[in-house]
């Protein structure tokens, strides 16, 4: 759930729905289980909470994103993740009230401090930018990316994160 979250999100710059995701993982499953099983049909269905708690996750690979972004000299969608991923852990903290589970309030906490994160890391774009030239800021950020995992570049072009059904 959370790489397709990431993708869709790289590919569309909106969070995948739960239906979408299911979509996604039927066709996957089918065009297994035709290569491999020898099955006409096979189907599953994602969870809510597995969703949920995917799009928890998700928060993680969209920090390295905005720093990989960065760290390349794209000054603007670490910006446009940061408040997508604002967006998200807003929502998912609401539902912490509905005492969903110890999962759930430990991904939330998780996801807290990866926007901590975030918003330091567009502070300090945003102030450095203005103080330094455009191939300085980029090594900057590229001390960090080497940190942090596999990179990937992204235009990212929305911040709609709302989790729906």
């Amino acid at each position: 759930i959370e790489a397709r979250a990431l993708l869709h999100f790289i590919e569309k710059g909106t969070l995948i729905s739960r239906s979408e995701c299911t979509s996604s993982v039927e066709k996957s499953i089918q065009k297994h289980c035709q290569d491999e099983c020898q099955l006409a049909s096979c189907s599953m269905t994602v969870s809510l909470m597995d969703y949920v708690l995917g799009v928890c996750d998700v928060s993680g690979e969209l920090m390295r994103l905005a720093i990989n972004c960065a760290s390349s000299g794209d000054q603007e969608s670490p910006f446009k993740i940061c408040a997508f991923v604002r967006s998200l852990y807003e929502e998912l903290a609401s539902l912490e009230n509905l005492s969903l589970g110890k999962s759930l309030h430990q991904k939330v906490n998780s996801m807290r401090d990866t926007l901590r994160k975030l918003e330091q890391a567009c502070y300090g774009l945003k102030i450095r930018g203005s103080e330094m030239p455009q191939h300085m800021l980029s090594s900057l950020f590229r001390g960090s990316s080497d940190k942090g995992g596999g990179g990937s570049e992204s235009t990212v072009t929305s911040s709609d994160s709302r989790i729906e059904d």
